[in-house]
């Protein structure tokens, strides 16, 4: 058995590696302050005023922008070093250390470990290096404050740096799964984005809806006439996931003027007449459908591969979009809407500038989502595409996950997808299950598996929202803050 000094040595080995690596690699080291420096010069600059928070008594001072998005910025260093340094390991198995590192004594599981903590080593040196330069931006923390942070960027540094070696696994799928693995992957990539979009919409919003097929269904046909009008099909697939987005403006326009039980009602009529608009296009065939002709032409295992990425890519492009845009002002201002939108317009907040961007958005995920099917299932029929099972489905992973929250819609789609695995082929039982579940939850546990996490534990894992903390002297004595 090796001794702990083995250990130690081996550990220091693999950081002094990464880290003379990241000293001779020096467009690594700028290529990581790069975006987030270009972020606070251009849009921090412009947005000084505009997208500041202020803040409630007792704090008296206005927080500019560049101050407000300062942590965001140090996570987007963290998350992209480790997406790097997950990259040079999988560049390491095949041509540098890690090949030999992986035939010495030592379990594979600690070389690992070892390189992640040497990817966070660098991330935090990184980090520092851009709250150094970001003093000439009038970011200027307390000096214990550098301290302080620092067992928070370890941490998130090993978080990140875990993230992105996961990342780097799926994005490596192709060559890592079987066939059939990967369209079920796909499918989970669908349900993940489609649970994000209703929870935006619902969860954040305020706006709950049971027509977001309509946007699920719009994105495939859109693809079909595009590819048709001849545009190669993955970027027609692209394309016309952001060209919903754009139909379901004046969309929303119309729409958002209705509350409660009115909009989502409003929305299911908007799902039936798209549905009837679309079966009435000759091209489609009635509901006799059509399939994407293009995308036949394509080699299978070349058409896996490239749906497998599209799915991938949309779904995380999806989640970071949704997750800058709830850290951001904009997520401040749409969680007061969600609670009180008249208390929320009194305070000065654009109450449906805000409703209709989150429509918007909520629109381009579902798109995308129906996109991505066509590119898996090809054939396309109106009927299967518009149905109300879809928004059934976001319904059921929001709520069960956690609705409101960032990380609820992620675990229950995982939920919804592992049910359907091991039981989608029980026929009526499966649905019937479906039901029971979300009941069984409704029940006991209304706040879905991360709200009982967080109620149990007092653990979140990615928080997209902020807590006040008013000091002991504003407070009367016995009373509580929520």
């Amino acid at each position: 058995m090796m001794q702990a000094s083995s250990y130690a040595i081996c550990l220091s080995g693999v950081v002094e590696r990464e880290a003379l690596r990241w000293l001779n690699q020096r467009g690594r080291f700028v290529s990581a302050l790069v975006r987030p420096l270009v972020w606070l010069a251009i849009f921090a600059a412009g947005f000084h005023f505009v997208l500041g928070v202020s803040i409630i008594p007792p704090y008296e001072t206005y927080i500019p922008y560049e101050v407000y998005i300062a942590p965001g910025l140090v996570a987007m260093i963290l998350l992209f070093n480790g997406m790097q340094s997950s990259l040079s390991m999988v560049y390491d198995r095949e041509m540098g250390s890690m090949k030999t590192l992986l035939i010495s004594p030592f379990p594979r599981w600690f070389l690992l470990v070892a390189k992640l903590l040497a990817g966070v080593f660098v991330s935090t040196v990184q980090a520092y290096i851009f709250l150094a330069i970001a003093w000439f931006w009038d970011i200027t923390p307390p000096w214990g404050g550098y301290l302080a942070v620092l067992p928070a960027l370890l941490l998130s540094g090993l978080m990140l740096g875990a993230l992105g070696l996961v990342l780097l696994l799926l994005a490596l799928g192709p060559w890592l799964f079987p066939p059939g693995a990967l369209e079920r992957l796909v499918a989970l990539y669908v349900y993940v984005t489609l649970a994000m979009s209703w929870n935006l919409l619902a969860g954040f919003g305020g706006l709950v809806s049971v027509g977001q097929q309509a946007f699920f269904g719009l994105g495939a046909y859109v693809a079909i006439r595009l590819s048709a009008g001849g545009l190669a099909p993955y970027p027609a697939l692209a394309l016309a996931a952001f060209a919903v987005a754009l139909i379901a403006l004046p969309i929303g326009e119309a729409m958002l003027h209705l509350e409660g039980g009115a909009f989502a009602i409003g929305m299911w009529v908007v799902a039936e007449l798209a549905h009837l608009l679309v079966n009435l296009d000759p091209l489609v065939q009635g509901e006799t459908g059509i399939s994407l002709i293009a995308l036949e032409a394509v080699p299978a295992a070349l058409r896996r591969m490239a749906t497998y990425w599209f799915a991938l890519a949309g779904m995380t492009g999806f989640g970071l979009l949704v997750f800058l845009l709830l850290r951001g002002p904009a997520g401040l201002a749409l969680q007061a809407i969600r609670d009180d939108a008249g208390a929320a317009e009194t305070i000065g907040v654009r109450v449906f500038h805000v409703k209709r961007l989150v429509f918007a958005l909520a629109a381009l995920g579902g798109a995308f989502a129906g996109a991505a099917w066509l590119a898996s299932a090809i054939t396309f029929q109106p009927h299967a595409y518009f149905s109300v099972q879809w928004t059934a489905y976001m319904i059921f992973m929001s709520l069960v996950g956690g609705l409101g929250t960032f990380e609820g819609p992620l675990l229950g789609a995982v939920l919804f997808f592992l049910i359907e695995t091991f039981f989608g082929g029980s026929g009526v039982w499966y649905l019937i299950g479906l039901g029971a579940a979300a009941l069984l939850f409704a029940l006991f546990v209304p706040e879905g598996l991360v709200g009982g996490l967080e109620r149990r534990f007092t653990l979140r894992l990615l928080p997209v929202g902020y807590r006040v903390i008013l000091p002991a002297s504003s407070t009367r004595q016995g009373e509580s803050l929520p």
